[in-house]
């Protein structure tokens, strides 16, 4: 209820104002409910609250300060004074946030709300994990209707905020140093050396043949840099890293779909900072638990996709950084990203973290293979919707010209993997798995490429070099005949070959002389084939292909 009354309170509309008063001077009302404020207990002040929220529920900043004149701001300035002294205590933070929602319709309260730490505040309410999920929902609420607010609002969400405390306590319980400790001191070298040796230390006591072991160690490593980065200062720590932080564990659907608003309204109309939402959804993909990584796919594929219909961008164009290894800056600045024409979105980042400064979590270098090698993992999870948002992404990913050669090498890898010797073995099932998502995604690539009639010889002059038709059969040749799903985007994808005859003249007669015109023709004519169809299309090619492929 009190997410949907700081929901309705930002939807305000239709307030018909009583007495107005003169202009400068304060009303009765006014001065009545900052007396009562400013003598009132914790439960009279919310009292009071909850019956402003009532009275006011439909006004705009507009009619309510029309209403309590100069007294308007002096009551708002006092709701946030005392939410930033409870804010961490959690006590009554839906009411509070209610009240504040109804002031920030009106431009003069919120610049005074950014003026006094608004989104700092905002950002600590959704990153504390003791907080109820309404809390963070009414907060996530404010912040979404603060970034629709203007660019400038969303720039400042996503600048550099300052660690929370509680990350600061967590970097040194991993390191066992204190922030203002004699260690610290010496300059950030000495405590890099420190730490390096003791972790090397620690490193060397697990055994080189257990892999649980040497995980755990991989993970360590990961933590103590991480932690030292914190300590010593060398990590930014922004907005978007912090809203990052927060939706790595997050499960409650609500709050869920309220972070992928969020990302969504930051991620438009911003274009020096959106590469920090790119790679900061990324993050979220690689670590976010099975729901939050959902969300941050969704998120992802739908900003490249705005991306590339609304701003003609390049799928990834903002977030590719080169190469295998080191980043390629295309001349762009930290301040003014370089978009490189249909969907550029992901890229910026790692170029700015090259052209200057520290990066931070969400501002890191990467390359092309980190980018692609981030989005082969979706394919691997067992949630169906994962694995779709994956081909989904790496699709949208091989409109990038540059990511393109990247992409289909990992795609015809995928499908030319040895099926494990256990076939019911969990490796078989992922093996499979990556199988029909890169089976679904090089049919989707070579359609997009036709229908637009983009670079279509790339594609065309990979498929045939490759063989990806007779690998096709091979995936189709190996798997079970309870693997309906890689059966069914093999096939898919060898009709999508076959109807292109005109660039795949050569691979259309092969398969009139293994299979007969009339198994060509009902390729062409079936758009979908049932369960049982597909098995007789699986034993129509083992007995056709068993010596020739």
């Amino acid at each position: 209820k009190a997410t949907v009354s700081v929901l309705n309170c930002l939807e305000a509309g239709g307030y018909v104002p009583g007495h107005t008063p003169p202009p400068g001077t304060m009303s009765s009302k006014g001065q009545d409910l900052l007396r009562r404020w400013d003598r009132g207990s914790r439960q009279q002040r919310i009292a009071t609250l909850t019956s402003f929220i009532s009275t006011h529920r439909t006004s705009t900043g507009a009619e309510i300060e029309r209403d309590l004149g100069p007294g308007a701001m002096l009551f708002f300035t006092r709701i946030t004074a005392w939410l930033r002294l409870t804010y961490m205590l959690s006590y009554e933070l839906a009411v509070q946030l209610s009240a504040i929602s109804l002031f920030l319709q009106g431009q003069r309260f919120l610049t005074n709300f950014m003026e006094v730490g608004g989104i700092q505040m905002l950002l600590d309410i959704i990153c504390h994990r003791i907080k109820s999920s309404v809390d963070k929902q009414n907060a996530l609420l404010i912040l979404i209707h603060i970034a629709n607010s203007g660019r400038v609002y969303r720039e400042m969400i996503c600048d550099e905020v300052g660690y929370p405390e509680d990350r600061v306590q967590w970097a040194e319980d991993v390191l066992g140093l204190k922030r203002d400790g004699p260690e610290l001191k010496k300059g950030a070298d000495a405590v890099r050396t420190l730490v390096n040796q003791r972790l090397d230390r620690q490193l060397k006591r697990h055994a080189a043949d257990d892999v649980i072991a040497q995980q755990k160690a991989q993970a360590l490593e990961t933590d103590v840099h991480e932690a030292l980065d914190i300590l010593t200062g060398c990590l930014p720590w922004t907005g978007v890293d912090m809203l990052v932080q927060a939706l790595l564990f997050e499960e409650d659907p609500q709050t869920l779909e309220l972070f992928g608003s969020i990302f969504m309204a930051l991620g438009h109309g911003n274009p020096r900072k959106r590469s920090l939402i790119d790679v900061g959804l990324l993050r979220v993909l690689r670590s976010g638990c099975e729901r939050a990584a959902l969300c941050a796919a969704s998120a992802l594929r739908s900003l490249q996709l705005s991306k590339q219909f609304v701003q003609g961008g390049q799928s990834f164009g903002l977030l590719i950084s080169g190469g295998g290894g080191s980043p390629v800056n295309d001349g762009a600045s930290a301040s003014t990203p370089k978009d490189d024409g249909p969907g550029a979105g992901v890229v910026a980042a790692y170029d700015q973290g090259a052209a200057g400064g520290a990066p931070g979590i969400a501002e890191q270098h990467a390359s092309m293979d980190e980018v692609l090698s981030t989005l082969m993992l979706l394919l691997e999870k067992d949630n169906v919707k994962l694995r779709f948002e994956g081909t989904e992404l790496i699709v949208t990913a091989a409109q990038n010209e540059r990511l393109l050669p990247l992409v289909l090498k990992n795609m015809v890898e995928a499908l030319e993997a040895e099926p494990p010797a256990v076939a019911l073995s969990d490796e078989a099932v992922t093996t499979n798995r990556m199988k029909a998502s890169a089976a679904r995604a090089l049919g989707k690539i070579l359609t997009w490429r036709v229908e637009k009639n983009v670079s279509v010889h790339v594609v065309v002059d990979f498929f045939v070099s490759k063989k990806v038709l007779l690998l096709l059969l091979r995936a189709i040749q190996q798997c079970g005949n309870k693997d309906i799903d890689l059966q069914r985007e093999c096939i898919a994808t060898l009709q999508t070959v076959l109807r292109h005859d005109a660039f795949f003249q050569a691979e259309r007669e092969l398969m009139a002389q293994l299979f007969g015109k009339a198994t060509l023709d009902l390729l062409d004519a079936t758009e979908s084939f049932s369960v049982e169809e597909l098995r007789g299309l699986k034993a129509l090619v083992m007995q056709n292909t068993r010596d020739f492929v």
